[in-house]
């Protein structure tokens, strides 16, 4: 419970705002909103520690096509993980990025902009303010140089503007697949805390500990959330630990993804509209392959 990879993006941020000029690079923003958006989200984030089991069980899962609904569970979200290049390649999800580390999630206010003058009466009705988004910072390295990749993603326009075939505009990016993989990653792991069978745990620091750091020079974190799961879920999550499944030393039975069931029929009662988690298994017989997938790759939208 060290998190490790918040460390490592606030450190690498803290030299970024002293020396903007060196190889650290802001990707889409200016320096100065980029630089507030960051700034306010690591100080106010609740930080998630993810482990390397539930990482590659999100990682494994389908994620929805819809996901109106999905809330972050605190204002600023920063997940505690990190994913390799090699360790990515052997799950058949290439990215250039050497390795990310670290992911800042915040809900983003989309603004109206127009080519046309806002006298134009065809504009006169529209806000400045017209829906949100899911805004994702991820911070990563490649070739020897930290790259920040701040962007808006999961839309949700008001009703005003729904018909009005309004573009988003998506800005630039160091690496578009890992953007993508990073995206449904961050789905992933919003719709897995929906799961009845889950909860997040938060865990204080105690005021001994947190001077210890601080008399170490060390940057003190009084509290941090896991995840705590329960039933079904963590039978299946046992059993697949006994096994060694998660240690990748086997090599014919194969993994399947999970995916996120939505119960529609009206034999369900109260339970209707609710989101459950089918989790990952593993198929067949002999020892276990990795099997490759390639991560959906959502367009641009100009």
């Amino acid at each position: 419970m060290n998190c490790e990879n918040y460390l490592r993006f606030l450190k690498a941020f803290a030299i970024f705002r002293q020396h903007p000029e060196l190889h650290i690079q802001s990707v889409g923003q200016t320096w100065e909103y980029f630089e507030g958006n960051i700034a306010t989200g690591l100080v106010q984030a609740k930080i998630f520690e993810i482990d390397d089991e539930m990482k590659k069980m999100l990682i494994l899962t389908k994620t929805p096509n819809k996901n109106d609904d999905v809330k972050l569970p605190f204002p600023f979200v920063f997940l505690d993980v990190n994913f390799k290049k090699e360790e990515l390649a052997q799950l058949g999800i290439k990215v250039n990025t050497d390795e990310i580390i670290g992911i800042l999630m915040t809900k983003g206010n989309l603004v109206f902009k127009s080519d046309c003058n806002k006298t134009d009466i065809r504009f006169k009705h529209i806000p400045s303010e017209v829906g949100t988004s899911l805004r994702i910072s991820m911070f990563s390295e490649q070739g020897g140089e930290a790259w920040y990749d701040s962007y808006n993603t999961n839309v949700n326009l008001i009703d005003e503007v729904k018909d009005m075939n309004i573009d988003v505009q998506q800005v630039k990016t160091s690496d578009k697949k890992a953007r993508d993989f990073v995206h449904l990653f961050c789905l992933n792991f919003l719709n897995f805390l929906h799961n009845p069978e889950v909860e997040y745990v938060q865990h204080i620091r105690s005021e001994k500990n947190l001077q210890r750091k601080e008399k170490q020079g060390k940057i003190a974190i009084k509290e941090s959330y896991s995840i705590k799961i329960s039933g079904v879920l963590k039978k299946y999550v046992d059993e697949i630990r006994e096994l060694g499944h998660f240690d990748g030393k086997f090599s014919h039975r194969f993994w399947v993804r999970g995916y996120f069931r939505t119960l529609r029929h009206p034999r369900y009662k109260e339970n209707v509209g609710k989101r459950f988690w089918i989790f990952p298994f593993i198929k067949g017989s002999g020892v276990l392959i990795e099997k490759y997938y390639k991560v959906e790759e959502k367009k641009d939208v100009v």
